[in-house]
């Protein structure tokens, strides 16, 4: 062996250490191109980044179920009724609670309260003025005879005049007490329509009493003082009536009248 192979290192040494060498190389490049590529992604093309997602609580179920829709039927609303009055009878009883006018009766119905009072305007007569001397005797005939009694009224057309009166036929027992106040001459004839029912009575009536000079048709009364022994007032129509009001005065007036 010449001394230059034995300077010179074995061949296959060398080519060890060469294949050492790339083997080394190769590793730091493949940790490098590690490195860089979990530094920073390359994203692909049209591919959005995608953070992280949001983690949301799962909600609570309330502790009533919700409402279910149920069919409601519509039930319809039926106002109250106004009770209306009830109508006041063509006839009735009642009782005679005072007599403010001859021609005027404030009486208190049959099955009514005491207190609830109507006013009977007595149809088809016109009484004297109550400042007259018949009007006087009118009123005081008409109160004695009714103040205090039951009395039969009866309608004819019309419940009631314009100023809430009712207008009304006034009976005490069979006699009709608006025609014989006509009869007495203490009270002319006036009706008005639709209550005429009676009219042609009461105007042969009037008429009668106007041929004798009756009441109203004849000349005015005179009051002439007496005293008697009993305490009795006494008032004498002449001709064809006579009506007698009891008191406690002692004076007693007469009308006279030609007959």
């Amino acid at each position: 062996m010449s001394a230059r192979q034995l300077d010179e290192p074995p061949k296959h040494h060398h080519n060890v250490r060469m294949h050492t060498s790339r083997l080394l190389l190769f590793i730091l490049l493949i940790t490098i191109s590690s490195g860089c590529a979990a530094a920073s992604p390359t994203p692909t093309p049209f591919q959005l980044y995608q953070g992280p997602t949001a983690v949301l609580p799962t909600p609570i179920p309330p502790t009533a179920p919700p409402p279910t829709n149920t069919p409601v039927m519509a039930v319809p609303w039926t106002p109250t009724p106004i009770p209306t009055p009830t109508p006041l009878p063509s006839e009735v009883l009642a009782l005679v609670a005072n007599v403010p006018a001859a021609d005027t009766l404030e009486v208190v119905m049959q099955g009514d309260l005491l207190n609830k009072i109507y006013v009977v305007r007595l149809l088809g007569i016109n009484p004297p003025p109550s400042d007259s001397p018949w009007g006087q005797v009118a009123f005081g005939t008409l109160k004695h005879r009714l103040n205090g009694q039951v009395v039969r009224l009866v309608q004819d057309t019309t419940v009631q005049n314009e100023d809430g009166e009712l207008t009304r036929y006034v009976y005490q027992g069979d006699t009709l007490i608006n025609l014989e106040m006509v009869k007495l001459g203490l009270a002319d004839v006036s009706f008005a329509a639709p209550d005429t029912r009676l009219q042609a009575e009461f105007t042969t009536a009037a008429n009668a009493a106007r041929e004798k000079g009756t009441g109203i048709w004849g000349p005015d009364p005179t009051a002439t003082s007496s005293i008697t022994a009993t305490p009795s007032l006494t008032a004498t129509i002449s001709v064809s009536a006579t009506v007698i009001i009891t008191g406690t005065p002692t004076v007693t007036p007469t009308a006279t009248g030609a007959p």
